[in-house]
């Protein structure tokens, strides 16, 4: 029988960076409609879709490392025994960490907006530019937080002695997993690169001057003194 306690740190990143992938991904607001959207592309309208199904697949990776390490208790001949780390993988616990610090950035950019934050673009009647939190650092902070959830959850994931690096990999499920995931992550990369200019200029119309000064202040998009 394999000792469990080499799998505490690992279970509890696995649960940490589905719970904090999650909430990165989930809207604090009630979804515009997709008749109200002023952008109404295919990469916008298809938003849920693709929130949903890359919050699932987190979940069910999460799901399936915590039983791994269950069942190794019972079954140590089962393709969980490759699971036996005496220590949490270094990368495992990069992946994790970029995940909830990703996870906190968004949900600091949930409170800043408030009812502003939409993941569809949009510019409200009501809308007023947000320069502070975050957003007084970069202009586009929730991408920054989106992207990394991504990267770290991409990391933990694919990390040694996970589930899907160690038995789903060249299974038909870790297949149709790998496939849905980096379809995901292309789709959001290309998207919402493409979109930060498109936001830019739509609030450079809507509020003119003050957009222009608040692009002088805060010059980079995603990181501080570097893009």
């Amino acid at each position: 029988m394999y000792p469990l306690e080499n799998f505490t740190q690992t279970n509890a990143l696995a649960i940490l960076t589905a719970v904090f992938y999650y909430k990165s991904l989930t809207l604090p607001n009630a979804p515009i409609p997709n008749v109200q959207l002023m952008n109404k592309s295919w990469f916008e309208r298809s938003i849920w879709f693709r929130t949903t199904s890359s919050k699932g697949v987190v979940c069910a990776m999460s799901f399936l490392d915590v039983a791994s390490a269950l069942r190794l208790s019972r079954d140590p001949d089962s393709c969980t025994a490759s699971l036996g780390f005496s220590t949490t993988p270094v990368v495992a616990i990069i992946g994790a960490a970029t995940t909830i610090v990703a996870g906190l950035l968004r949900v600091w950019c949930f409170a800043e907006l408030g009812t502003l934050f939409d993941f569809a673009f949009n510019i409200k009647a009501d809308h007023r530019l947000v320069t502070t939190g975050p957003y007084a650092y970069v202009r586009h902070p929730s991408y920054t937080g989106c992207f990394a959830a991504y990267i770290g959850a991409t990391i933990f994931m694919y990390a040694p002695g996970q589930w899907l690096s160690e038995c789903g990999s060249g299974s038909v499920v870790g297949l149709a997993v790998s496939c849905v995931w980096f379809w995901n992550l292309v789709v959001c990369f290309y998207g919402l690169g493409r979109r930060m200019g498109a936001e830019d200029e739509g609030l450079r119309r809507r509020f003119g001057k003050e957009w222009d000064e608040f692009a002088q202040r805060v010059p980079r998009r995603l990181i501080p003194g570097i893009y």
